[in-house]
């Protein structure tokens, strides 16, 4: 990437570049562009001179790229060499990104709200739907919803304050992931109406609900000293999806009020009050354009040998055979296979780019990575560190990947150079 001052681009790159902006202009403008005297750009015209980076920037800007060059827009992650804590790292940033938008579609809100229930009679400015003809209903009821729904996500901010109600999500996000426990429609009545689980102990996979220690305090009863008649239940969903759904609302409120991912957020907005707003600026995937040349491209997918298995935000993990998840959003992916390419920049510096992917169609790339190789010296020692670290599922020949950079116009820092 063209980023430093001092950067020069080779002689014959710079010849391009010179040629393509006084093929456009004249000799005399384009030293004047550059602050160069005319003999400067007849001298880059002859390859007897390298422009600098800057110098490029400005022909670029002011007469687009010379037909020689290439750029590459990529939208991913670019990770430092040392990238195996920013890989981590970003891939906790991206799966709360991804939940957080998960949160802000109205079709999660409909679901949820389904299954919470107020009285409605008690909702200020709510017309009770029966008392009004068909015509009053069709006129009010967008008003109606909208106030029943403010209605709804005020008593869920109030109880997700408690410090009972905070317990339980700690308690049921517990229950839902012990191994060994027969997790039946009736388990999650329990846990959704009908125990008291705060006090729920889990011995060689049996939940002993009740036990004398319990002070026999349900979710219903938690809902009720929020408000009487409030409550909330499954709904048209299954109860343990509906739970889900509960634990990843209970978890993001968690990590909003916290420091972790303020950075992320353009205002400090609460989960309930109005729709999130996601700064993407600050978020690991941005826009890049690499100019310069791709030297290898082996244009198939590589099965790696143990799939990469990334931390939740929430506490579920993808490794974890979790069936009745309510939709793979709010698992992090689990990464089965990947595509590489290399890519020599014009200021001569490799670059390495990944795709991760779920499966072995290829159809939608999980995640993009661009790995910068500091020292283009080392650039194979370095290359075989990603392919070690991602465990990649082939015996690569590095002479064939050299051979394809020469091919390419690399540069190959073990090879004697014969002009």
């Amino acid at each position: 990437m063209m980023n430093s001052s001092n950067a020069k681009l080779n002689k014959q790159i710079s010849k391009y570049y010179v040629e393509h902006a006084c093929g456009i202009s004249s000799t005399g403008q384009v030293a004047k562009e550059l602050n160069l005297d005319a003999s400067r750009v007849s001298e880059l015209k002859g390859a007897r001179r390298q422009l600098t980076t800057e110098q490029a920037e400005i022909i670029k800007k002011i007469y687009g790229l010379p037909s020689a060059s290439q750029s590459h827009w990529i939208e991913g992650e670019l990770l430092p060499k040392d990238f195996h804590k920013s890989f981590i790292d970003n891939g906790l940033t991206i799966h709360f990104i991804n939940l957080i938008e998960l949160v802000n579609s109205e079709r999660f809100w409909d679901s949820f709200l389904k299954g919470v229930s107020v009285n409605e009679s008690s909702v200020p400015g709510f017309k009770l739907p029966w008392t009004l003809s068909w015509e009053e209903q069709e006129l009010i009821g967008p008003k109606n919803n909208e106030i029943l729904k403010k209605y709804k996500l005020n008593l869920l901010d109030k109880l997700f304050k408690r410090d009972d109600f905070q317990k339980w999500c700690d308690s049921a996000h517990y229950l839902m992931h012990q191994s060994g426990i027969v997790k039946d429609n009736q388990f999650y009545e329990n846990i959704f109406y009908e125990k008291d689980i705060l006090s729920a102990i889990v011995e060689n996979g049996v939940v002993h609900w009740n036990v004398p220690t319990s002070d026999f305090k349900r979710l219903p009863m938690i809902c009720d000293e929020v408000e009487p008649h409030f409550r909330i239940s499954g709904g048209y969903e299954i109860n343990s999806r509906h739970i889900e759904k509960i634990i990843i609302l209970y978890r993001l409120r968690q990590l909003m009020e916290g420091k972790t991912y303020a950075y992320l957020f353009e205002d400090q907005n609460s989960l309930f009050s109005k729709k999130l707003t996601i700064n993407h600026k600050n978020s690991p995937v941005k826009e890049y354009v690499v100019v310069g040349k791709c030297v290898w491209d082996p244009d198939k997918l590589f099965r790696l040998q143990v799939p990469i298995i990334m931390n939740s935000v929430i506490g579920w993990s993808s490794g974890e055979d979790y069936s009745h998840s309510y939709e793979r959003d709010i698992m992090p992916h689990r990464h089965r296979f990947i595509t590489i390419r290399l890519f020599y920049t014009e200021t001569y510096n490799y670059l390495v780019e990944l795709k991760l992917f779920d499966d072995e169609y290829g159809a939608i790339c999980n995640r993009c990575l661009m790995i910068q190789v500091e020292d283009r010296q080392n650039v194979f020692d370095e290359l075989k560190g990603i392919f070690d670290y991602f465990k990649i599922e082939n015996i690569f020949m590095m002479n064939s990947v050299k051979r394809a950079v020469a091919d390419n116009g690399g540069y190959i820092p073990s090879a004697i150079y014969i002009d």
